[in-house]
């Protein structure tokens, strides 16, 4: 089969875009690689198109605002988490040992207050993973 020009410029897009396959970028190399006026044209159009794209004066500022945000709940939830899981643990020392003193006189206040740890430490995650996608 024949590899026209027609079908690399249908293909350099996707090419671009990063979501060809290792074969439609070793295809779409090795073709540029053979036609050089293709790739000098495809590299000077894609450098206009890519200048011509108008950005926001504010945008670096404002991702760096939605970070810090990001960032602090992210912390403040660290420490809600903290303080709701080890709270039901709090203990005195008695003639008797150990008595952990939520569980013994509120146990319903001591889950609850597990279940909020859980659920800070599961959200505390899921932001970890979204700032490390980003």
């Amino acid at each position: 089969m024949k590899v026209t020009r027609e079908v690399i410029l249908d293909l350099f897009p996707v090419y671009l875009s990063g979501e060809a396959s290792p074969d439609t970028k070793t295809l779409v190399e090795t073709y540029l690689a053979q036609d050089g006026e293709l790739a000098a044209q495809l590299r000077s159009q894609w450098s206009e198109a890519a200048a011509s794209i108008p950005l926001p004066a504010d945008l670096e500022m404002r991702s760096l605002r939605r970070t810090r945000i990001v960032v602090n709940v992210r912390s403040g939830l660290m420490a809600l988490a903290i303080w709701c899981t080890l709270l039901p643990f709090a203990f005195r020392v008695g003639k008797n040992g150990f008595h952990f003193l939520l569980f013994e006189y509120q146990p319903a206040y001591a889950v609850a207050n597990l279940c909020v740890g859980i659920a800070g430490w599961i959200a505390w995650y899921i932001l970890g993973r979204r700032l490390k996608l980003t």
